[in-house]
Formats: C-alpha cells, sequence, structure tokens
C-alpha cells in the first residue's frame, strides 16, 4: 500500500513538471522531438503516444514531415469559442 502511495506522489510530480513543460512549448511536437524519456509520467505517456500517431501522419513519401508549425493551442482555443456561442442541440 505504502508504494502505491509513493508511485502516485511521484505521478503526481512528473504530470505537474510535465505540464509547465508542455504549455512552454512553441509547437506541439516539439518535447517529441527532443525524443524525451520519461518513465512514470502518465501524461508523458499519453503525450507520446499521440505525438508518434500524429508524426506518423504528417510523414510524406519523402520521410519530411509536413508542416512543422502544428499548434493546438489556436485550434484548442478555436473550439472553446465556438461552443460558448454554439446551441446545444438534441438535449
Amino acid at each position: 500500500m505504502m508504494s502505491k502511495v509513493i508511485q502516485m506522489r511521484r505521478a503526481r510530480k512528473l504530470n505537474a513538471l510535465f505540464g509547465q513543460e508542455f504549455t512552454s512549448q512553441k509547437v506541439v511536437l516539439e518535447m517529441f522531438d527532443r525524443k524525451l524519456q520519461v518513465d512514470g509520467c502518465p501524461l508523458y505517456a499519453v503525450y507520446q503516444a499521440g505525438c508518434v500517431a500524429l508524426d506518423a501522419r504528417l510523414r510524406g513519401p519523402s520521410g519530411e514531415r509536413a508542416k512543422q508549425n502544428i499548434s493546438l493551442k489556436k485550434h484548442g482555443a478555436h473550439q472553446a469559442r465556438h461552443r460558448k456561442t454554439s446551441s446545444p442541440r438534441n438535449l
């Protein structure tokens, strides 16, 4: 039981550090491109899996990434504004 508490505490700290690093990025794949290895950080594991899939989709036949300046932050802000102004459907 004590080992689970220690594991959860460590994961919480690593997730907080990941959040700080992620929000300081200029592009979404910046940390992925640095090929960091962060064992024990649940958020990084999800981020890395998403980046692997995104990177595979962005690579063209030449192996080059199609678009370097991908930003989900701008897209997310647009969606948040859209949710505020759109009316709920099928309630």
